[in-house]
Formats: C-alpha cells, sequence, structure tokens
C-alpha cells in the first residue's frame, strides 16, 4: 500500500514538474526567447564593434594626417583650395 502511495506521489511530483518545464511562458519557451534575444545582440555587439574599429581608425587619421584633414573640411565644410572653382547644384 505504502509503494502505491509513493508511486503516485512520485508520478504527481514528476507532472508538476513537466508542466512547470513545458507549459506555456514557462522555462522551456523562456529558454528559446532567451536564446534569440542572445543571438540579436550577439549580432548588434558585432555591428558594433566593426563600427567601433571603422571609427578609430578615422580618429588615428584625423589625428595623424593632414591630408586627411583637409579632404573632410574641404567635403563637410565645402572649402575650398587656391584654384578650385566650388560648383553649387541648383534644383529648381
Amino acid at each position: 500500500m505504502l509503494c502505491r502511495i509513493l508511486i503516485w506521489a512520485f508520478i504527481g511530483v514528476n507532472l508538476v514538474l513537466l508542466y512547470q518545464i513545458l507549459g506555456p511562458g514557462k522555462a522551456l519557451q523562456q529558454y528559446r526567447e532567451i536564446r534569440q534575444t542572445r543571438g540579436e545582440l550577439h549580432s548588434e555587439l558585432k555591428e558594433v564593434k566593426s563600427e567601433n574599429v571603422r571609427l578609430s581608425q578615422r580618429i588615428r587619421l584625423l589625428k595623424n594626417s593632414t591630408v586627411y584633414k583637409g579632404k573632410v573640411v574641404r567635403t563637410r565644410m565645402g572649402f575650398v583650395e587656391q584654384g578650385e572653382v566650388l560648383y553649387i547644384p541648383f534644383d529648381p
């Protein structure tokens, strides 16, 4: 008799545990969502790292290269060197 009660108790506990793992909004579903979010964050991290490398290279060029500085200033500010002609497009 005690053996049957223990077996039914173990079966009940196992059913409760299975529901906790597999039930809606439970551990397995949360685990899958966390893995998906982790993957998205990992790819975003790769993008940010590559952007960081690109910006670091640009900073290094701006600190050390006068030619690059001149190019940036002319492009962004519309400055021209002596002898150059600046053409501004006109859209009616």
